[in-house]
């Protein structure tokens, strides 16, 4: 579960109070490197909105995992210093530049060059434990209809050295929800020319955000305020397609390795599925469970079934 891109701990944990309990992931973006040094006495992962969210969890419930996406630059140092603050329980993915497709200031190939530099720097700390993992966070939108993002050339190569532990992608339904799953929805171009490039690396995948338009009411014909209308009105059937999309998603997620391509199989795991639970977030519509108490009860169990209040 992730709120936008400006939030505090308590959104996040309040958040949680109105579809959880149970809430699973947090995701939270910095325009500069990772904090590296204590200020106010706090150490750098206590600078981060996970740790606010942990403080304010119930004792002995374990924390969600811990999406942090990061632009800036750091040294060796730097890393080592925020790593050896991370809780030795925390589940932490560290995302050098989300969405570097459309959004990086140069070629593919210096985009995957520079994310090189960033992982080597995990993979080569003191602190590097196996409670963190470096990773890639793709745009899928440009999967659906660019040949220079579609020839994968913006996936970074996996190693145990530089490169991705895990590859996310940013995944959205605007518009039209059909309620069939990812492989099977109005925007399954663009998951199945992604699903292709990232699982040729062999490495366990995920959404590091998901969102469905839930921003017409069934039967209404108006935007659930606040939420901005996108240029063509969605059916009102999306309210009640997006349980079914959900419940169609957990299906086809929990039975990966085929998918997209009769040829494409990928033995490693689905391990993160981020509801973008937002009003922005990235996108023009509306992805909060704004319809019916369905979409919520249907999250609740998929977490429920990911073992409840823990990473994944």
């Amino acid at each position: 579960m992730a709120t936008g891109t400006q939030y505090s701990a308590s959104d996040w944990l309040n958040t949680n109070t109105t579809i959880g309990p149970g809430s699973q992931a947090d995701k939270e973006f910095f325009t500069g490197g990772l904090p590296s040094t204590t200020v106010g006495g706090q150490t750098p992962f206590e600078q981060t909105n996970c740790f606010g969210i942990e403080q304010g969890l119930p004792a002995g419930q374990p924390y969600p995992v811990c999406i942090l996406a990061y632009k800036g630059s750091m040294t060796q140092q730097d890393m080592n210093n925020f790593l050896v603050s991370v809780p030795p329980g925390q589940q932490l993915y560290l995302v050098y530049w989300q969405e570097p497709e459309g959004s990086y200031p140069g070629t593919a190939a210096q985009f995957v060059s520079a994310f090189q530099a960033n992982a080597q720097l995990v993979h080569n700390s003191p602190d590097d434990t196996p409670n963190i993992f470096v990773a890639q966070d793709s745009a899928g939108s440009p999967y659906e209809s660019d040949p220079t993002v579609q020839n994968c050339s913006w996936i970074v190569p996996a190693s145990s050295t530089n490169g991705p532990d895990v590859y996310l992608v940013d995944h959205y339904e605007n518009g039209t929800v059909n309620g069939n799953n990812v492989n099977n929805s109005v925007n399954a171009t663009e998951w199945r020319d992604w699903l292709k490039c990232a699982s040729a690396q062999n490495r366990p995948l995920g959404f590091g955000e998901y969102g469905l338009d839930d921003s017409y009411e069934s039967g209404q014909n108006q935007p659930s305020p606040p939420c901005s209308p996108p240029p063509t009105p969605p059916p009102p059937t999306n309210a009640q397609n997006l349980p079914n999309a959900l419940v169609a998603d957990r299906e086809y997620l929990a039975h990966l390795p085929m998918s997209g391509d009769p040829s494409l199989r990928n033995p490693a795991p689905f391990v993160v599925w981020a509801y973008w639970y937002s009003y922005y977030g990235g996108t023009p519509v509306c992805t909060v469970f704004g319809n019916t108490d369905t979409a919520i009860n249907k999250w609740r169990f998929i977490e429920n079934q990911n073992g409840g209040p823990v990473g994944g």
